[in-house]
C-alpha cells in the first residue's frame, strides 16, 4: 500500500528534514509532513495511522555503525546465510565470540531481609583464577563448538579454529561471522595456520577488516577458493 510505504519512510526521517524542530514526530507533525493528511484532526491522524498499522511505542537503544561498509558486510553475512539455509549439507555459516569468567563469585545485587546485613557472594580460599573461552554456534542447528583455556593466545586460536573446521569436514564452505575486535584479535594471531581449512570469515561491523595485512594475507592464502 502506497500510503503505508510514506508513512514508514516519513517516520524513519528526522522531523528537521521537514522543517520541524523536534526530535521525534508528533501526530501533528505527520500531518504537517504528508499533504494528503492536511485538514486532518490529531483524533483522525491517529485513526488513520492505527489503519495502516501504526502506534506508538517506547523506542529501543540503538547505536548504528560508523562503518561506511557496514550495509554491505550485512548483506554478506545474510548471503551466506541463505546459503547455508538453501544447502545445508555443504554450506555452515557459524557466529563467534569470546569472553572471560572467574572461579569466584561476583558481587550483585540481590534480595536480602531489610537492616544492616548483607547477602553474602560465598567465596573459596584460593586464587581468583580467570577463563577465557572462544566458541562458535551454527546459526541452523544450535550446535556449539568451545574451547576454553586460561589464555586463548595465538596457538590456542589456531587449534580451535582447527577444531571447528573437524566438526564440519563434510562441509564445502564454512563461513564463520565474528566481530571486528575479535577479528583483528585473530589477525595478529593467524600468520599461516588456518589457511589449510575452508573457511570463510564474514566481518560484519565496524571498521574494515581488510586494512589489516594480516587479514589480507589470511584472505589470499585460503584454499578451494574460500576467501578470508
Amino acid at each position: 500500500m502506497a500510503a503505508k510505504a510514506e508513512v514508514e519512510k516519513l517516520l524513519h526521517t528526522s522531523p528537521y528534514n521537514y522543517g520541524i524542530k523536534r526530535a521525534r514526530w508528533r501526530l501533528q507533525d505527520v500531518g504537517r509532513a504528508l499533504a494528503w493528511l492536511n485538514g486532518y484532526s490529531d483524533t483522525g491522524i491517529y485513526k488513520v495511522l492505527k489503519r495502516l498499522g501504526f502506534s506508538r511505542k517506547r523506542a529501543l537503544n540503538f547505536i548504528r555503525s560508523p562503518d561506511p561498509e557496514y550495509r554491505m558486510k550485512w548483506q554478506a553475512v545474510l548471503r551466506a546465510y541463505a546459503e547455508a539455509v538453501n544447502q545445508p549439507d555443504k554450506v555452515v555459516i557459524l557466529f563467534l565470540d569470546e569472553l572471560t569468567y572467574y572461579r569466584q563469585p561476583s558481587k550483585a545485587p540481590a534480595y536480602h531481609s531489610s537492616g544492616k546485613t548483607q547477602p553474602q557472594a560465598i567465596q573459596v580460599a584460593t586464587y581468583n583464577t580467570k577463563t577465557r573461552l572462544v566458541a562458535v554456534m551454527n546459526a541452523i542447528t544450535g550446535q556449539v563448538t568451545y574451547m576454553q583455556r586460561s589464555k586463548i593466545g595465538k596457538e590456542a586460536l589456531v587449534a580451535f579454529y582447527a577444531q571447528v573446521r573437524a566438526a564440519y569436514l563434510d562441509a564445502e564452505k564454512v563461513y564463520i561471522v565474528q566481530l571486528r575486535a575479535a577479528l583483528c584479535r585473530a589477525c595478529r594471531r593467524l600468520p599461516r595456520a588456518a589457511r589449510s581449512g575452508r573457511s570463510r570469515r564474514r566481518p560484519p561491523s565496524s571498521r574494515s577488516p581488510e586494512s589489516c595485512p594480516a587479514f589480507r594475507r589470511f584472505r589470499v592464502a585460503t584454499s578451494s577458493g574460500a576467501s578470508g
